[in-house]
């Protein structure tokens, strides 16, 4: 991150994101698929390492599989696709 451009972030691919101007066209599935292989769910409160990726995995393979729902099978995929760029905390 540029202290020059304090919500550039430079992504797995090295391409340059601007968090304040995104488009879609901005955004790459290589970039979103690396980070999050890397960030752990539930807080890295598991137990054993359990990526995002892993989980929107999980949930494709359960709407697809178990509930035969392959209509909702993109949305299951990418549910968590933003937390690639801009991950929230919320104080409770």
């Amino acid at each position: 991150m540029s202290s020059q451009r304090p919500h550039v972030l430079t992504t797995y691919s090295g391409r340059q994101l601007d968090l304040d101007n995104c488009t879609p066209q901005a955004i790459f599935i290589d970039d979103i698929a690396s980070a999050l292989s890397k960030i752990c769910r539930f807080g890295a409160q598991a137990r054993r390492f359990y990526s995002v990726a892993q989980h929107a995995l999980l949930g494709q393979d359960i709407l697809l599989g178990d509930l035969g729902r392959a209509d909702l099978s993109l949305f299951a995929l990418h549910h968590d696709s933003h937390e690639a760029f801009v991950v929230t905390c919320r104080a409770r």
